[in-house]
């Protein structure tokens, strides 16, 4: 029979409760694997890039979708559950603000948009244009004087 609380550990640990155990096997693997805070995918299509947050349990007016310079974020704001009266031996739902940030260099950010159901959240992040490009051509010139032999 599998005890999960023997599985090669010491006789100091067989004697914690099996929830003690599970908390701190959760609790090293967490600190050891990199996790984000919501699983969020980004498909790249012809005319834009979609990408799709799963944020289940949440209304919309929980969410902030900014953009800021080249940067996309996405923060959540939970509402907060009472506790009182609760004795919980462990809690795991996460009632914390959490946020995401992507790179989003090459997007129109004029023509964002974003729509929230059934617990996803669907960003249209359309590509840009060359022609709405930002890149500008320095004229390069000879003999360029230094400013301290200007200021002479």
């Amino acid at each position: 029979m599998f005890d999960p609380c023997c599985c090669g550990a010491p006789a100091a640990q067989k004697e914690k409760k099996p929830f003690q155990m599970l908390s701190k096997w959760t609790t090293d693997l967490l600190e050891k694997a990199p996790i984000h805070p919501f699983p969020v995918d980004v498909e790249e299509l012809p005319e834009c890039y979609q990408l799709t947050a799963e944020l289940p349990g949440l209304e919309k007016e929980q969410l902030k979708v900014q953009l800021e310079e080249e940067r996309l974020t996405i923060t959540t704001h939970p509402k907060e559950e009472a506790e009182e009266n609760h004795h919980f031996i462990r809690k795991e739902r996460n009632h914390h603000t959490l946020h995401r940030t992507f790179d989003i260099t090459g997007v129109d950010t004029a023509h964002v948009r974003a729509q929230y159901q059934n617990g996803l959240l669907t960003l249209i992040l359309p590509k840009l244009n060359p022609s709405h490009s930002s890149v500008q051509t320095v004229e390069i010139h000879s003999g360029f004087e230094s400013k301290k032999k200007q200021n002479d």
